[in-house]
């Protein structure tokens, strides 16, 4: 039996400066190039207001991993904020472990992650 990932990434802009790329399912390689791409391609655009909503994950794999850290990374580069929306408890252990949880801003809701990346670059 061939098992195929189940993943969706979709992007929303609750205002003209921000970006929400939500992630459902399964964040693996697949999920994370479909992730870099939106992300890459609000950044081009000039958002600097990212928030990475990964509510609705129940696995994380290590290529996504490095697609927050890049985000994070190229928003701190820009002068811009990324965020990240975290509330399984799954993907809130791998960020503890990884200490990943020290260096990004995680939040639990969308809202405060939304706060968060308004009032930093506001």
């Amino acid at each position: 039996m061939i098992h195929t990932a189940s993943f969706s990434v979709r992007e929303e802009a609750p205002d003209a400066g921000t970006c929400v790329i939500a992630v459902e399912g399964e964040a693996d390689m697949t999920t994370a190039v479909k992730f870099n791409e939106s992300f890459f391609s609000a950044a081009r655009s000039g958002i600097r207001s990212v928030v990475a909503d990964l509510s609705n994950v129940n696995f994380i794999d290590t290529t996504m991993l490095n697609a927050l850290v890049v985000g994070h990374r190229r928003m701190s580069r820009d002068h811009g904020r990324f965020a990240v929306v975290c509330s399984g408890p799954r993907v809130t252990r791998v960020l503890e472990i990884t200490g990943l949880g020290q260096i990004l801003s995680v939040f639990g809701t969308r809202e405060d992650a939304l706060a968060h990346v308004r009032q930093s670059s506001g």
